[in-house]
């Protein structure tokens, strides 16, 4: 990292603040991202994707999240005790589900057992392997295979405990969506996914949706089709997504390349933490006299050091030379301008026709930093 960066970055901010200045009234939606880019290796698309389970770490730590934001969710699970499962759509490296969920536990004494589901048009199962660890006391699955939001089947087929891809299944092919499917054997149109005796078949009707900073990237078609697959399901959904505010326009950007910086450090770190703590535990079994299972311990921590040498060490010589950093500040960047407003969610809703009277829809657009948008059906409360 270098001046020339930061001067760069800092161009970026006062160009497309300048432009979010001449339409201050709407998103500008024919900005891009470059994560969003089909030219972009697949690998570092997933090490972007990653940085948002470090952000959402470092914005629950430090107390970022209006608690409004918290309570009102909180409520709706409060008042609803039939939802006991989260699904978490487009989710990406890892959202704010399981922070949130342990924020309930932690600050609300709120312990009743909520599931949380991860799924992906494009899965990320050893980033989502990681989350499951990072999180031991909290119930979380995910789904293997592909899930679309717009078409979201009535079961789900979750892993439960470690993941059926190795680090080997992480492609930079433009068709890993595809060689995902193949994969896992799975046919996305039933739910039906492979013979792996850790997959489990769970039902989504007492679950409620969650897309966390997500939804600027689509367009109103695709968040309207979202929202109508919910409603016809009879499913809540909640979206959270950010706010431009003008003055991330110029603060954003840096705290974007520090996270990126901390990220890499943090993802290096929690792989070598494992590695020790199976280190340990093969010690033990040593000691024990249970030496028989030297051999597993050792597989192990031979896919760990693989993942290190493979996924790891590559992550922070990308971040390190500025690769990584510069992407996210300008996404960050350009995210700002295709954030949707309260006006653009009420033309979404309008547009689902007799199908948005069939839900209740709650606009919370004054909050700091973050917007959070919740449809339910009418016969709940919140």
């Amino acid at each position: 990292m270098n001046l020339l960066t930061f001067t760069f970055i800092a161009f970026l901010g006062v160009l497309i603040g300048h432009l979010k200045s001449i339409y201050p009234n709407g998103r500008i939606a024919t900005y891009f991202e470059i994560i969003d880019e089909p030219w972009l290796p697949i690998r570092i698309k997933q090490y972007l994707q990653d940085t948002m389970f470090f952000r959402w770490k470092m914005t629950f730590e430090k107390q970022y999240v209006d608690k409004r934001i918290t309570e009102i969710l909180l409520t709706l699970f409060q008042n609803n005790i039939e939802l006991n499962r989260i699904i978490a759509i487009g989710t990406g490296g890892g959202d704010m589900e399981p922070f949130l969920l342990q924020t309930f536990r932690n600050e609300y004494q709120y312990d009743r057992n909520i599931t949380l589901t991860l799924t992906d048009l494009v899965p990320n199962p050893i980033e989502w392997n990681r989350v499951q660890q990072y999180f031991k006391d909290l119930p979380i699955d995910y789904v293997n295979y592909s899930v679309d939001a717009t078409n979201m089947p009535h079961t789900l087929h979750t892993t439960i405990t470690g993941s059926t891809a190795d680090t080997t299944a992480v492609s930079t092919s433009a068709n890993f969506e595809s060689e995902v499917k193949e994969e896992n054997n799975c046919v996305i149109d039933s739910g039906v996914c492979g013979s792996d005796d850790k997959v489990e078949s769970k039902s989504v009707a007492n679950s409620v949706r969650f897309c966390t900073a997500m939804i600027h990237h689509f367009e109103p078609s695709l968040v309207s089709a979202i929202l109508a697959d919910a409603v016809r399901k009879r499913q809540p959904i909640v979206f959270v997504d950010g706010k431009a505010e003008f003055d991330q326009f110029f603060i954003g950007p840096f705290r974007s390349i520090f996270l990126s910086l901390s990220s890499s450090l943090f993802h290096l770190g929690d792989s070598l933490q494992q590695l020790k703590e199976l280190k340990m535990l093969e010690k033990e079994a040593e000691k024990d006299g249970s030496g028989n299972n030297n051999n597993m311990f050792r597989e192990e921590e031979e896919k760990l050091l693989q993942t290190v040498i493979s996924r790891e060490l590559p992550r922070l010589a990308l971040t390190w030379i500025g690769v990584l950093p510069v992407i996210q500040a300008h996404d960050y960047l350009a995210s700002l301008v295709r954030f949707y407003g309260e006006k653009d969610m009420k033309a979404i809703v309008e547009s689902l026709g007799p199908l948005k009277d069939e839900f209740n829809w709650h606009y919370h657009y004054d909050l700091p930093v973050f917007s959070l948008f919740i449809g339910v059906p009418k016969h709940m409360s919140l």
